[in-house]
């Protein structure tokens, strides 16, 4: 969640979103911060509390969307061909021989 909230700071380096007042509000730098500071104070307590248990689920979690990720990327890349359905025989009349 803080990675997630760090994009904020990235998204307005790139000026993305330029002109919509809510990449220009004046406490912006603030509040990412704040909520940075508090999820990492949430994940540190919790490693602290059971370092092994975190560190299990946080390795687990990253192999899993890692996977997504790059399954996702490869579908991306590999798309099935547009093809023209008009030249499908018409599955309502049943199979023509």
């Amino acid at each position: 969640m803080s990675t997630s909230a760090a994009t904020i700071f990235i998204l307005r380096r790139r000026k993305v979103g330029e002109g919509e007042s809510i990449l220009q509000d004046a406490a912006l730098p603030l509040l990412p911060l704040v909520f940075i500071l508090a999820y990492t104070g949430v994940g540190a307590s919790i490693i602290i509390d059971d370092p092994v248990t975190a560190s299990y689920w946080s390795i687990e979690l990253r192999l899993v969307f890692f996977g997504l990720y790059f399954a996702a990327r490869w579908a991306r890349k590999h798309r099935w061909p547009e093809t023209n359905n008009s030249k499908l025989p018409d599955s309502r009349h049943g199979i023509s021989h």
